[in-house]
This record gives structure tokens, C-alpha cells and sequence, in this order.
């Protein structure tokens, strides 16, 4: 099973890309999809890549390239990568498509949180990879990183998820 420490040993890509083709998300070279669900999940997997490349980036807030990014700067960047423009910070993302729930989320749609305290809100996005695992920026790892959004404390601080990529 692929885990979070794993993440930067050889081979955990192509373990990963292997994932992502039991889920049906990843295309293989030369494929022509044949419907508009096909080419959305090709898209999907397109974006999920560009976020992947970034993994081991360094976190810093404000940024959105060159080897740094915050949260926001990764999912922006990701997005980008497949022509979707998106706006700047975690709370714009969350009003930029269509809120769904957890349970709902599909690989390449973004999860939201917050991490504020009292009236305070600190809003962090992750682009969710499926089988509860998630690509982010992470603050207190201060990299990028993949891990698993199952934990109690993951789905207790979740707020919405908001897809951006649907079928055309």
C-alpha cells in the first residue's frame, strides 16, 4: 500500500499512476476518448499529473511556482496546467464550481478545509486524488505532499468540495 512516507523513494510514481488507472482516470498514450465522461477523465488525469510533478516542492505562503507554492498557488498552478483558469486563494476556489459533498468528490475536484479558530477562518485546498488520498501544499510539512484525508480530524474539519472539471 502506497504510503505517505514512500513518497520520493523509487517507483512510488509509477505505483501511483497504477492507482490512478484502477480508478480510471489515467489515459494512455495515443487514446482517442470517445465521449464526453472519457474526455473529462482524461482531463482529470492531466491535472492530477501537473499537481504530482510538484511533489516534494517547497512550501511557501504566497507562492505559486518555481519550485514553491502555497496551498492555493499548487491548485492554481495544477489547474492551469490544463487551460482551467482559477482564482487566487482557498476561499475564491471554493465559490468557483459546483460545492459537493465529501462522499461525492471525484479524482481532480478540490477539498476544502478549515484550519481557523474562533472566528478566525483558514481556509487550506487539496486536489483529491480518490481512495481518500489527496495532493497538497502542506504547511506543517512544509512541501508538497500526498496524504490521506480519512482521519477523524481531516473529515471534521472539512468544509466543502468543489468541482471545477464536469463532464462537458
Amino acid at each position: 500500500m502506497l504510503d505517505c512516507a514512500d513518497i520520493g523513494r523509487p517507483g512510488w510514481r509509477g505505483l501511483l499512476g497504477a492507482i490512478l488507472l484502477g480508478l480510471g482516470i489515467a489515459s494512455t498514450a495515443g487514446a482517442n476518448p470517445q465521449s464526453d465522461e472519457q474526455g473529462a477523465s482524461a482531463v482529470r488525469a492531466q491535472l492530477i499529473q501537473a499537481a504530482l510533478q510538484q511533489v516534494g516542492a517547497r512550501y511557501q505562503l504566497g507562492a505559486n511556482g518555481h519550485g514553491k507554492f502555497d496551498c492555493s498557488g499548487l491548485v492554481q498552478t495544477a489547474y492551469r496546467a490544463v487551460g482551467q483558469s482559477l482564482p487566487r486563494t482557498a476561499r475564491e476556489m471554493l465559490k468557483a464550481g459546483e460545492r459537493i459533498a465529501y462522499g461525492e468528490a471525484r479524482p481532480g475536484d478540490l477539498l476544502i478545509y478549515d484550519w481557523g479558530r474562533g472566528r478566525r477562518s483558514s481556509l487550506h485546498v487539496m486536489i483529491y486524488l480518490g481512495n481518500d488520498l489527496a495532493v497538497h501544499a502542506s504547511p506543517s510539512a512544509r512541501e508538497v505532499e500526498i496524504t490521506s484525508v480519512s482521519s477523524a480530524l481531516w473529515r471534521r474539519r472539512f468544509v466543502t468540495g468543489t468541482r471545477i472539471l464536469v463532464a462537458s
